[in-house]
């Protein structure tokens, strides 16, 4: 083949890859835009959604168009790992129900941080795109959960003892969804990017309250920290931080006065109460904490098996799950899916821990630390719209060591002589 022929053949590649990545990126931001209310959609409609985001990272590693993440192997291990849970943890149900688990495991764990991270650095807007799409049908959500909170129901779904569930289907799943929304709010603005900044300061005000309405304090949590994480990444003045909180604070007294307000509405102060146990009403976090007593005598009659990865073998207490993603992987998986998951979580923090002292990723560390804070108090475990946010921000790392920026010392004058500097 002669030199211009392979010129001729390259250039064909390379438009063929510039048409398809148009495509790909329609793709991700109409996945996307399910992700906040996925729980509320009809069964089929789910199953194709879930399917296609599986079928597209597969078509994409496939395709030859993924990229190599940050510390590729972290990944690949944990996915590997999901498959032997899926051998090994057969016993009881049987490789038939645990092996469809241990495969999309595999996908989400050792595919997919390749397949986005490919589609990442082919198309420099796709997370912003993709950031759009989720945030629009995330605000949307939000809004529904105000709504709840003043004892109208929509869609047939209302408020619980206080708590909105708004278009997510769980205030759990809302909560953590509008944490995100939050931060990618709070990064806009932080970094003045070029959006509207009423309509992000809107969004980012619905989805707070949206946060608030959920009284799940795992999310306000996991939300509080984000935050704090990508302002102090941002170096916003503290002065600036705590005038938002006063009008914040603000904000939420005014609504208050309005008694249909108060009378649905549970400050985080009444939840801490509830969940507690020091109400009448049944106190969550004793719910929690005997799904972590059972899952742990299993763990110590059994280490290495697990009980079943398929959704069969999934409670622990009466229906309840295990709330919180280490355990109940290894409850499930044995120590093979403990392995992996370990593998994952101390992969998120040492990258935090760097982020924090280079102050640079504010975006992807935040939303790791809100995504993986909240699955050690819920019931993440295999989810397809709980892992993609987790991936997303993981595909948006350098795989460049991070390193603190350092601030060059002031030039000294040089010294004059003969008149000359």
């Amino acid at each position: 083949m002669t030199t211009q022929t392979r010129h001729i053949q390259t250039s064909v590649n390379s438009g063929d890859r510039v048409s398809i990545q148009p495509v790909i990126t329609v793709l991700w931001v109409i996945l996307a835009l399910p992700i906040p209310v996925y729980r509320i959609i009809p069964g089929t409609l789910a199953n194709v959604w879930t399917y296609g985001a599986l079928g597209l990272v597969i078509l994409l590693i496939l395709l030859g168009r993924g990229g190599k993440p940050k510390w590729p192997g972290v990944w690949v291990f944990a996915g590997l790992c999901a498959l032997a849970a899926g051998v090994v943890s057969s016993g009881t149900s049987g490789l038939a129900k645990t092996m469809p688990i241990g495969i999309q495991l595999f996908i989400l764990l050792s595919l997919a941080p390749f397949a986005v991270r490919g589609s990442v650095v082919r198309d420099s807007k796709l997370l912003a795109r993709v950031s759009v799409s989720f945030t629009l049908a995330q605000t949307v959500s939000a809004l529904v959960g105000i709504v709840q909170l003043l004892g109208v129901p929509v869609l047939g779904y209302a408020a619980v003892y206080g708590r909105s569930p708004g278009l997510a289907g769980h205030p759990n799943v809302l909560g953590v969804m509008g944490a995100i929304a939050v931060l990618l709010c709070t990064h806009v603005l932080a970094v003045r990017a070029p959006f509207p900044r009423l309509l992000v300061i809107g969004a980012l005000a619905v989805n707070a309250a949206g946060v608030l309405s959920t009284g799940s304090l795992s999310s306000m949590f996991a939300c509080v920290f984000g935050v704090l994480f990508v302002l102090s990444s941002h170096r916003i003045p503290i002065t600036r931080v705590l005038w938002v909180v006063v009008a914040g604070a603000l904000a939420l007294w005014a609504a208050l006065q309005n008694p249909n307000v108060a009378q649905y509405f549970r400050s985080p102060a009444d939840r801490f109460f509830q969940v507690t146990g020091q109400t009448d009403d049944i106190s969550t976090l004793d719910i929690r904490m005997n799904t972590y007593r059972v899952a742990w005598e299993r763990i110590q009659i059994d280490p290495f098996m697990g009980k079943g990865i398929d959704p069969g073998q999934s409670a622990a207490f009466g229906n309840t799950m295990v709330h919180n993603v280490f355990l109940h992987a290894w409850y499930q998986g044995g120590i093979a899916l403990a392995a992996g998951i370990a593998a994952v979580l101390l992969a998120a923090v040492v990258f935090v821990l760097q982020a924090l002292r280079a102050r640079e990723f504010a975006l992807a560390a935040g939303i790791l630390i809100t995504i993986l804070s909240y699955a050690l108090t819920s019931a993440f475990f295999d989810q397809v719209y709980y892992w993609l946010p987790v991936v997303a921000a993981w595909a948006s790392l350098s795989t460049s060591p991070i390193r603190a920026k350092k601030i060059a010392p002031p030039s000294m004058p040089r010294p004059v002589r003969n008149g000359r500097p």
